[in-house]
Order: structure tokens, then sequence, then C-alpha cells
């Protein structure tokens, strides 16, 4: 009876993996191809505003899910137009080849970009790949800061945000080697932008006591921070930049 039990509840728990399977690989496959036809998944911005003058003369918020998940109306102390432009899960790359696309048809007065985890978070699968991982991504930034400045675009670089507390499951796809791949491109931007005369802000420095963690009255997860998070970077920018951006 024992036996017939075990192999009942077995036989369900393979069943109930396999159907579990069969829908996760079903999602990726689709989100595979779906990559496939729009690369650069500019079919999940309303494109609308981009074709506004008026929204073409203020702010664009770029970047990742980290800028996609900003509620403008944060920002709205700047008493400026506000477009968000950021797309959850994309990289430095897509991000740079959405911007060219985006300034054929518009041209702001300033871009706010936060963008990179995409990138960095690959290392956790395969480490050999940290160099060539953070080179493409700095070239990607920076490729962006230099296309910003022939534009005549004033340009924030926010730095790339560390992450929460890490969960049990993603421990297998993570490594330290992801966190010091965040600080090390985090000094390069800082260095280059200072060099190049961009303005940079350093998110870590009022998200996290340790450059490691995001504070936990600010995390949403791993990857993501909360409103409160968000409230202290808006904060940020007004007080730093406001009367700078309020005369453009």
């Amino acid at each position: 009876m024992k036996i017939k039990l075990f192999s009942l509840i077995l036989l369900f728990c393979l069943l109930f993996l396999g159907i579990t399977a069969f829908f996760v690989i079903k999602k990726y496959y689709i989100s595979y191809n779906l990559l496939r036809l729009d690369p650069l998944e500019e079919s999940k911005i309303n494109n609308f505003g981009l074709f506004n003058s008026k929204v073409n003369e203020d702010i664009w918020l770029l970047g990742d899910s980290r800028i996609a998940r900003w509620d403008k109306n944060l920002l709205s102390p700047l008493n400026v137009r506000i477009e968000n432009l950021g797309i959850e899960g994309q990289t430095s790359s897509q991000v740079l080849n959405r911007l060219k696309n985006y300034l054929e048809t518009g041209n702001p007065k300033w871009i706010f970009l936060e963008v990179g985890i995409n990138d960095l978070k690959i290392i956790g699968l395969e480490p050999k790949l940290v160099n060539s991982i953070k080179d493409g991504c700095f070239g990607n930034i920076t490729s962006i800061i230099n296309l910003c400045e022939k534009k005549n675009i004033n340009l924030i670089v926010i730095s790339i945000i560390t992450t929460g507390k890490i969960e049990l499951l993603r421990r297998f796809v993570w490594n330290s080697t992801v966190d010091s791949s965040i600080i090390h491109l985090n000094e390069r931007l800082k260095s280059y932008c200072l060099v190049n005369n961009c303005m940079f802000i350093d998110a870590n420095q009022i998200l996290s006591d340790n450059n490691l963690t995001i504070k936990r009255s600010y995390q949403d997860g791993f990857l993501h921070i909360n409103i409160e998070a968000y409230k202290a970077l808006s904060a940020k920018i007004i007080s730093e930049y406001g009367s700078v951006i309020s005369k453009k």
C-alpha cells in the first residue's frame, strides 16, 4: 500500500514537473522568436510621443527595467514633459540602437540613462566572458554618451544599480564576479564622465550602504528597486540638476 501511494505521489510530481517545464519552455521559445522578429523590442514602446515636438524638447528616460519602472511623475517638480523609453530586460546594445532609431525622428533636450545589469548578469553563467562583456557594455554606454554630445543632448548617466538580497534559485546563475563587475564598470563610467564633462549620478551611494547590496528598505526583489528608491533618486536629480534642467 505504501509503495503504491509513493508511486502515485512520484508520478504526480513528475507529471507536474513535466507540465511546468513544457509551459516554461514554450514561454521562452515564444520570447526568443519574438525577439528575432523585433530585436530592439520597439513594439513595447508607444512611439506616438516621439513624433510630438513638445516631447522632443524635454526629457527621455532611457534604459532597461530600472528605467521602465520609474514613475515619471516623481520628476514632476522639473516642470517638463517626460517620455519613459525604458524596456524591461534590455541590454546596452539594444538601448544604444534604439536611441539611434529614435533620434531619426526626435531630439530631446535631456536624456536620463541607466543600463548595464542585463549585460553583466550573463557573467554569472559564463565567468570566462567577464572582460568581453564589461568592455562591450562600457563601449555601448560611451557610444550613447558620444552620440548625445554630437546631437547636443544633455545626458545624465546613472550608475548601474547594484542588487538586493539574492534568492536561493538565482544563486545557481550568479556569482561574486558579477558584483565586482558592477563596481568596476561604474568606476570606469564615472571616470569617463568626469573626463568628458558628462553628468554622472552614483545611485549606489544613495541606495546602498556597502556598494554591493541595495538597502532592504529600497529593494523590490533581487534586481529591482521600489518606489521609495525612485523617490530618493528623483530627489537627487531635482536637487542637483533641477535648476539647470529648467533653464535649458
